[in-house]
């Protein structure tokens, strides 16, 4: 499975999918994820893939994720947020793994629920004060703060 968001960048474009896009196509959510869903609607022939939330994602694709207009996405596919950086996520459930490497912080006001594993690693950070259950596997070696989270070692 592709990591959310994926996009191919052809030339000056960078080609990717919003919810509005994977409803208006009748793609099913779980196949909304990745490179092949993207070239099927857009067929660029070429372009160079990308995805996950890290220092190269595209600022049209982090300004539609801070909005919101990829949530139904989001929660579908595993989240790698890796490199660094700041990033506010709208979400409030994930389908799969979260995972939140290499010094990123990672503010998720309105995530209660993740279905899959959450893995916080050395030097990072995820505030979701609302989460309250995971169903996978935790691995924190970072910071979490998620009050009502109950981690049982």
């Amino acid at each position: 499975m592709c990591h959310v968001p994926s996009w191919i960048k052809k030339g000056k474009y960078v080609l990717f999918l919003t919810d509005k896009d994977v409803k208006q196509h009748r793609i099913p959510i779980h196949d909304a994820t990745g490179h092949s869903a993207v070239n099927d609607v857009f067929k660029p022939n070429g372009g160079t893939p990308g995805e996950g939330l890290n220092s190269r994602t595209p600022k049209v694709i982090r300004d539609a994720i801070e909005s919101g207009q990829m949530d139904r996405m989001m929660g579908a596919g595993n989240v790698v947020i890796s490199g660094g950086g700041k990033w506010s996520l709208p979400v409030a459930k994930l389908g799969d793994d979260l995972y939140i490497d290499r010094k990123a912080v990672v503010t998720m006001p309105n995530l209660k629920k993740i279905l899959d594993g959450l893995y916080v690693q050395k030097g990072a950070t995820l505030i979701a004060p609302l989460l309250s259950s995971v169903g996978g596997k935790i691995e924190i070696n970072g910071k979490l703060v998620a009050p009502k989270l109950k981690v049982v070692a």
